[in-house]
This record gives structure tokens, sequence and C-alpha cells, in this order.
């Protein structure tokens, strides 16, 4: 059994140190992972921030939601974030873009369950 330096503060030694509570597994980020176009694809998110990633793929099927979670962390509403390494805060911009453009062509395509129908002219029941 290895034992984790409670002072370490790395991301991977924190994400060792708490249950995920999302929900989701290690199949589901990695099934996540590869359904995202290449451009999109956000390893190094995973990697360190394996719990994240875990909400990313349970939101994958609700795009806006997806685009309201990435708004969420990169906008820091607390004012005591830290922010993250270059690189992942680049894969989370990619991935807002990826999500934004879904959620445009759902609307667009009319099978989005609220804006769809609006959209259409249809009524909101």
């Amino acid at each position: 059994m290895t034992m984790i330096d409670s002072h370490d503060t790395s991301a991977p030694a924190r994400a060792a140190q708490r249950p995920a509570a999302s929900g989701a597994t290690s199949a589901d980020v990695q099934g996540w992972l590869d359904r995202l176009p290449e451009a999109a694809r956000a390893t190094r998110l995973a990697a360190d921030f394996p719990r994240i990633a875990e909400r990313l793929a349970l939101f994958d099927s609700e795009p806006p939601f997806a685009a309201r979670y990435l708004d969420q962390l990169m906008i820091d509403q607390r004012g005591d974030r830290q922010g993250f390494p270059i690189e992942v805060a680049r894969e989370l911009l990619r991935l807002r873009s990826h999500y934004a453009a879904r959620v445009e062509e759902t609307i667009a395509s009319g099978t989005d369950r609220v804006w769809g129908r609006a959209l259409q002219g249809g009524s909101r029941r």
C-alpha cells in the first residue's frame, strides 16, 4: 500500500485522496474521451482532474449542461480559485467550443427539447 503525503497538493495526489463523487467510472471517462473529436479531446484534464472529467462524461449527452459546467469552471465566482495549468485551461476552452457547437447544432436541427420547439413556434408543453 502506498501512502500519500497529506501535504502533497498536486492534482493526482488530491484526486487519490478523495472518492469519486460523480457516479461516472473510468470506463465512462474513457468512452467520453474516445467520442470527442480529436481537437476537443481532454486527456490532460482527465489525468490531472479526474472528478471534472467524470462530471463532463456524465454531462456529455446534455451539451447545455456541459457548457454551463465549463463556464463555471473557467470563471472564478468565489474569488479564491488558483486556476488551471495552461494546458488544462486550453483543453477546457476547446471543450467549451465543442459543446457550444453541439448546442447550436441541436437548436438548429429542432431536436432540442426547449429551444427547438420554441424556434419552430411550438408550445412549451
